[in-house]
């Protein structure tokens, strides 16, 4: 039950990936809808997150539940900082 939530937050990771030239050189006119871009990526990262966590809760493998939980550390670690980034071009190229 976690795997769906789990490949639904790789997907949004993978697309934010793609959101960097966007961010950095689109239509600074239009720049406002890169950072709710941005945004709207994060919460269905998040969004799913909460499902994986909960689903993690009824399984009794310890092992599959605690190499569940690294990659959601390093997946999260990684999303946070894009959004970070992501959200300071945005403010400055709207400055």
């Amino acid at each position: 039950a976690a795997e769906v939530p789990l490949r639904t937050m790789k997907l949004a990771l993978e697309v934010m990936r793609l959101v960097k030239p966007v961010v950095e050189y689109g239509n600074k006119n239009s720049i406002s809808d890169a950072g709710v871009g941005t945004l709207n990526l994060d919460a269905a990262f998040r969004g799913a997150r909460l499902n994986v966590l909960i689903n993690l809760g009824g399984i009794k493998d310890r092992e599959f539940v605690t190499g569940m939980q690294e990659t959601l550390d390093e997946l999260s670690s990684e999303m946070d900082g894009l959004v970070k980034e992501y959200l300071g071009i945005v403010t400055r190229r709207m400055a």
